[in-house]
């Protein structure tokens, strides 16, 4: 009984450690409208041009890095929270463009079915593990290197979030080393 009793300490403490070192965020974005979405997704498709990674990195400031930390916690919370078009209001129009070229624009029935949260989704239970390196790749893009942790996937994946500045707010961009697959 003893060793229950500590066993089950030493787990809830390890949680608590976790929890402070990890704060979860609570969804704040709001919903992408359905407009913007098709106007976005009606853009002409065109490669992400800064799909490098180049040496001699120029760090950023302290407040541009807590905002960039700040968007990829919404981004987390908003996919864990099963939102979807608060995840994507998170994205960058062409982003979305590239995102949706097959798909196409969203009818009302869909976007509908996507505007009800999702809770235990897909995307449920993945979170940045870590942050490793944020740069200014150039004027308005910036690159924040980050681990990646997936409930579904054994292995954390390190990826490479492209954050731009328009409109007065950041944005993704694009995100490589992503996950990928081939289908037979």
């Amino acid at each position: 009984m003893i060793r229950i009793a500590l066993l089950a300490a030493v787990l809830l403490g390890s949680l608590l450690v976790v929890d402070r070192a990890q704060p979860v965020a609570r969804c704040t974005a709001p919903p992408i409208s359905r407009d913007a979405l098709n106007a976005a997704i009606a853009l002409p498709v065109t490669p992400f041009p800064e799909n490098e990674i180049t040496p001699g990195r120029t760090p950023v400031d302290d407040s541009t890095a807590a905002q960039l930390r700040d968007l990829l916690r919404q981004l987390d919370a908003c996919a864990n929270a099963g939102e979807p078009l608060r995840v994507w209001s998170l994205y960058a129009p062409d982003y979305l463009a590239r995102l949706f070229q097959v798909q196409g624009p969203f009818d009302e029935a869909t976007y509908a079915a996507y505007a009800t949260p999702q809770p235990g989704g897909t995307g449920r239970g993945a979170r940045i593990a870590s942050i490793d390196a944020i740069w200014k790749v150039r004027d308005g893009l910036y690159a924040v290197e980050a681990v990646k942790r997936y409930p579904s996937v054994p292995m954390p994946k390190r990826l490479i979030f492209w954050i731009e500045a328009a409109d007065g707010r950041y944005q993704i961009a694009e995100i490589t080393g992503e996950i990928s697959f081939s289908v037979p």
